[in-house]
């Protein structure tokens, strides 16, 4: 998949994720954690930034799943339902780089429309 189609497809699923949160109560609180989500994952990496999110009670895990849906547009073998194990568990650095790079600019996105349907 080339650079500019893999953009595309992560902004259009990013935008499906947060379209869909923008009715939903709690919409303030997604917009909160989505703007500080890219910073968490570069601060304290993708495995952390993970496990902390689906540790909380509330939205974060909603933002971990929609990261996780978008990322798996790009990515079919990277699943909503295995994208957590397969951050926390990747052995090999490169590959852990490359998905954490990937986090990062789908991260962007839902922080992106997010912002921009408050």
């Amino acid at each position: 998949m080339t650079v500019s189609l893999r953009k595309q497809v992560l902004a259009s699923q990013a935008f499906q994720c947060v379209e869909q949160r923008f009715g939903e109560n709690g919409f303030d609180e997604y917009l909160s954690f989505a703007r500080s989500f890219p910073t968490l994952i570069h601060t304290c990496g993708l495995a952390q930034a993970a496990a902390f999110a689906s540790s909380r009670k509330g939205i974060q895990p909603k933002v971990l799943h929609d990261l996780a849906t978008v990322i798996s547009a790009a990515e079919p073998s990277l699943t909503p339902d295995n994208f957590t194990s397969v951050a926390r568990e990747t052995r090999d650095v490169s590959e852990y780089i490359r998905i954490s790079r990937l986090a990062l600019e789908s991260a962007g996105w839902i922080k992106r429309y997010a912002e921009a349907l408050a």
